[in-house]
């Protein structure tokens, strides 16, 4: 068995890098839209059917409820005093003349300065001015439904066996020396796990908008002329583009851009008129911060293998009939034949979203127009100068007086105007003020936050993809100079539903589909296994693209499996269900080769992990990890062996699996006594106990011989 010790080790297991195809939804095509998200199931994730949702103008379908709309409360101008007055009655008296000597009164002139003239000029007055509100077309997302041809029925029939038949044998006694064998008593395993941990978790914050109440005020303007333009007006202008240009293959694509048309201008005169003017109150958002919770995540788990106690045990040897057979002679048995029902074919069928308008408001600006200016002319100060008046005996007649009695006044109170005014749209949910249009023109409000991934792109949390290649450097008799690895493997993993897969499973398999006859070690000078299911993988991923349906992709991959050849014994009718399968979810490459080689034994599970999520939401789509091996024979060694070496942790995490092969000196310390490798043996053919040990002993040496000089 350690035959390979003294000799240099090349081991070349062919496992390829390539780059990761696209997603069912690229991760492109997230950007710039609103998402949000509720978690469901409590499992701290987004990547459920019904977890996630676009958003709908600002407003979360998940949570979404109806506003209440209509209302209208009624507002009064304030009641106002006036004074009402009777005319003014002048009635007339005089005095009775006297003689005297009389003077002439000194007169008085006015004496005044000349008048100046000042600018005067009204306050500026601030007004709302809002462009004409516009409407575009919305359509919903395109739905895809699985059509399915009839099953069709083909008679399948056994091959023909043949068997030996003999003539009765002669049998004499016969006594086989004495042996001497190890026991060793069955390992012990035991359950060893981390402590658990526990960490902080808080919910996202929310945010409402709150808005301080409306004031009105009495406004008189002047009569203005102000230049008033229409509101520009965008309009959706798309062309067709030729299919080399598509990213999405099979399916129309149009390349779209906004045109602009400036609105009309005109000079407006607007009357000068008195009337109420309400302002808005100022409205900010306050943002109330999420609720915090500790989680506690268990720790992991591993079983820990004691090996037992061995000794010799001498067993004597065993006696037995030993019987001559007689003559021999084949006969043949014809195959039983049996109807065979082969699905029919499956196809995606794209029923196309309804469409509506939405009006979009347009927007508004506060415009400041400057009050009216005037001349006012000031009158200069004015003063008197005394003129004595000439003396004289003259008849003054009486002083005749002109006296004005005032008519009588009464204060009337007269009532404001009354008139009805909208009253925005009602949420109920608690908490929530606002309400939005949706597409189909209904007001809605939702308490569940949208997240503009325009201002906070997804995040792409995918590892790469990446395995070791037998690139090393040898020397002139072909020994490795580099490092050497047995049995090494490949990181790899497979998408669980999610948003990027449109909620499909893309770790779906069909359980075992490829068998080797060796376990894959005594060909792997060959076509590896791994290698084989990556060019069939690859050869249908191309034809999708290239536009052929999920089946007949399907059949070009398990074309090329079969073309590949290697140690492979691939069930063509399993690769083929498993990759229509898998194609018509719009899986990528390497969920194909996952679930040809997870289905058949050859990888060990690692654990799950995030590979996108939108920011202030979480997690919208996780993979499985996985180690996949070149066989099941890899597989096993790997799970029962790491077990006994101090250098191995289990696999690694999910996101960074260790997936390396052993080295010269590890495979050498292995004790293979204490490995349980009967599943192995379940996959060979039957042979005798000789013949399986030959098998292994050939692959090993294999192993230690590629890249030799013949």
């Amino acid at each position: 068995m350690h035959k390979w010790i003294t000799t240099a080790l090349a081991v070349g297991i062919a496992i390829f890098l390539y780059a990761v195809p696209s997603m069912a939804q690229n991760l492109d095509s997230l950007q710039g839209r609103s998402f949000c998200g509720t978690d469901r199931n409590g499992d701290g994730d987004y990547d459920g059917e019904g977890e996630i949702a676009s958003c709908d103008n600002g407003v979360c379908p998940l949570t979404a409820a109806e506003c209440v709309t209509n209302r209208v409360h009624q507002v009064c101008d304030p009641d106002r005093q006036e004074t009402s007055c009777a005319p003014d009655e002048t009635v007339e008296e005089c005095e009775p003349n006297i003689v005297t000597r009389q003077c002439d009164p000194d007169t008085t002139r006015q004496v005044c300065d000349p008048d100046t003239t000042a600018r005067e000029c009204d306050p500026d007055i601030e007004e709302q001015v809002c462009e004409a509100d516009t409407t575009r077309r919305i359509c919903d997302p395109d739905t895809t439904r699985r059509e399915c041809d009839p099953d069709t029925t083909r008679e399948e029939c056994d091959p023909d066996t043949t068997q030996r038949v003999c003539d009765p044998s002669t049998t004499r006694r016969v006594c086989d020396p004495s042996t001497t064998r190890r026991v060793c008593d069955p390992s012990t395993t035991r359950r060893v796990c981390d402590p658990s941990t526990t960490r902080r978790v808080c919910d996202p914050s929310t945010t409402r908008r709150v808005c301080d109440p409306a004031t009105t005020r009495r406004v008189c303007d002047p009569a203005t002329t102000r230049r008033v333009c229409e509101a520009d007006t965008v309009r959706r202008v798309c062309t067709t583009l030729p299919r080399s240009q598509c990213d999405a293959p099979g399916r129309a694509c149009v390349s779209c851009t906004n045109v602009i048309e400036k609105g009309l201008c005109r000079n407006v005169t607007v009357a000068g008129a008195c009337r109420n003017v309400t302002t808005p109150g100022q409205c900010r958002n306050v943002t109330t911060p999420g609720a915090c919770r500790n989680v506690t995540t268990a720790g992991a788990c591993r079983n820990v293998t004691t090996p037992g106690a061995c000794r010799n045990v001498t067993t004597p040897g065993a006696c037995r009939n030993v019987t001559a057979p007689g003559a021999c002679r084949n006969v043949t048995t014809p195959g039983q034949c049996r109807a065979v029902n082969v699905p029919g074919e499956c196809r995606d069928i794209t029923v196309a979203g309804p469409c509506g308008d939405e009006t979009v408001p347009g927007e508004c600006q506060t415009v400041i127009r400057p009050g009216e200016c005037r001349d006012v002319i000031v009158s200069g100060a004015c003063r008197n100068e005394t003129v004595p008046g000439e003396c004289r005996d003259v008849t003054v007649p009486g002083v005749c007086t002109t006296r004005t009695i005032p008519g009588e006044c009464v204060q009337i109170t007269v009532p404001g105007e009354c008139r009805n005014e909208p009253l925005p749209d009602s949420c109920p949910l608690e908490g929530v003020d606002e309400c939005f249009i949706g597409s189909d023109g209904k007001s809605r409000c939702s308490d569940t936050q949208c997240i503009n991934t325009s201002n906070v792109p997804v995040e792409e949390l995918q590892r790469e993809r990446a395995a070791f290649v037998n690139d090393g450097q040898m020397d002139a008799n072909g020994q490795c100079l580099n490092d050497v690895q047995v049995f090494t493997g490949r990181g790899m993993d497979c998408q669980r539903p999610g948003l990027l897969t449109l909620f499909k499973n893309c770790c779906k398999n069909r359980g075992e589909i490829l068998r080797d006859g060796t376990g894959g070690i005594a060909a792997v000078a060959g076509v590896s296994t791994v290698a084989a299911v990556f060019t069939g993988a690859q050869a249908a991923i191309g034809a999708l693209a290239a536009g052929a349906t999920a089946a007949s992709a399907a059949s070009a991959g398990t074309a090329a499996i079969a073309a590949a050849g290697g140690p492979v014994a691939a069930v063509g009718a399993g690769v083929y269900l498993l990759f229509t399968e898998l194609l018509g979810f719009g899986c990528d490459q390497q969920d194909l080769e996952t679930g040809l080689l997870d289905g058949s034994g050859m990888c060990t599970y690692v654990g799950s992990y995030c590979v996108a999520k939108i920011p202030f939401i979480g997690c919208i789509q996780k993979a499985r990890s996985f180690c996949c091996f070149n066989s099941k024979l890899g597989r096993i060694i790997h799970e029962q062996g790491r077990v006994q070496l101090k250098a191995f942790d289990g696999f690694g995490e999910p996101k960074t699996p260790e997936c390396r092969g052993f080295t010269p000196a590890e495979f050498q310390a292995l004790n293979f006594s204490e490995l349980d490798l009967s599943e192995y043996y379940d996959e060979l053919q039957a042979r005798s106990e000789s013949q399986l040990q030959e098998t292994f002993q050939q692959g090993l040496e294999a192993y230690i011989n590629v890249g030799r000089e013949p």
